[in-house]
């Protein structure tokens, strides 16, 4: 079921309260053989039902448990801290991707509901920051016309930047970086403070990605994105009666998501942190429109390319 990359990360995986790895994994890979019996043989899972939906609770509240102590590391970058979380972190995009994938097969017309758009934006951006660009790709791609979001506005006046914030993570998870979603015009005074302030978090959030995805290829010199949502983050969090914490947790939740992917991927990105040969001034130039051109497309190394890189490149 998985390859070695994916093995190596079940065995760096670290010791998580109320949790037994080996179970952990068996589960997972029950969860993948019921999806194949019901490709293979039709919806009809036999006595095997009842422990298949178990599986699936077990697997989206193991995930909800990993994220949450994800975040909280948050602080810490260090690559004694990063390997074990980008392990945390597979194991959460596989158990949301597997949920994901299982609901679909067997309640079709859910398949393209908010909180399963939500959840595959999710499992994209997990997969991201564990290494494991070819799952992020496929993850998203599985959403389609839906918004990953609710809308708040009556009249759905922020269908338009929910739509926006929805393409601007996409591309960057599929690592489309070269055609990035523009803001769409916004009249603040034709929405009411709790749709307005949304909407300027959503928009924030995508400029932020977009920064970072600027940094990725090479346009921009300096990182700064996990600064600007840390401080997102702080400006959301309900300080008063007037905005609950409601309102605002999909976006918190967004955040922290984001936070955690910029300071697990910025270490695998190629453009800047692919060693650069001895070459003459002009080679030099050419190299780096090329690196930036290959950015554009895969702004991050693969497991296999990051470990050749390690052992062989000059």
């Amino acid at each position: 079921m998985y390859d070695e990359f994916a093995e190596e990360r079940l065995q760096q995986l670290p010791e998580f309260p109320n949790t037994d790895w080996k179970e952990c994994r068996r589960r997972l890979s029950r969860l993948y053989f019921a999806l194949i019996q019901i490709r293979l043989n039709g919806p009809d899972l036999g006595v095997s039902q009842e422990a298949v939906g178990k599986t699936c609770s077990y697997l989206r509240r193991l995930a909800n448990a990993i994220e949450q102590d994800l975040f909280s590391e948050l602080s810490q970058s260090a690559e004694q801290v990063l390997s074990p979380a980008r392990s945390y972190a597979f194991i959460a995009a596989e158990a949301i991707d597997l949920w994901c994938s299982f609901t679909k097969v067997i309640q079709p017309d859910v398949c393209n509901s908010v909180d399963i758009n939500y959840a595959r934006i999710e499992s994209g951006l997990l997969y991201l920051a564990s290494d494991f660009q070819v799952n992020a790709h496929c993850s998203i791609n599985e959403i389609k016309n839906t918004l990953f979001l609710d809308t708040y506005d009556q009249e759905n006046r922020d269908h338009g930047i929910i739509n926006y914030l929805q393409g601007v993570i996409c591309a960057f998870a599929m690592g489309s970086l070269q055609n990035l979603p523009s803001v769409p015009v916004i009249d603040y005074n034709q929405i009411d403070s709790i749709v307005a302030a949304r909407t300027a978090a959503m928009v924030r959030i995508g400029a932020l990605i977009t920064s970072y995805c600027e940094w990725l290829t090479g346009e921009l010199e300096e990182n700064e994105v996990e600064e600007g949502l840390r401080l997102l983050v702080d400006q959301l969090e309900p300080t008063s009666n007037i905005f609950s914490s409601g309102q605002f947790a999909d976006l918190l939740h967004l955040c922290n998501l984001l936070i955690h992917v910029v300071s697990a991927s910025a270490p695998l990105s190629l453009m800047h942190h692919l060693p650069r040969p001895e070459m003459e001034q002009e080679q030099s130039r050419r190299y780096e429109r090329y690196l930036a051109a290959r950015a554009s497309q895969r702004p991050f190394l693969w497991p296999s390319a990051k470990q050749y890189v390690e052992q062989a490149f000059p």
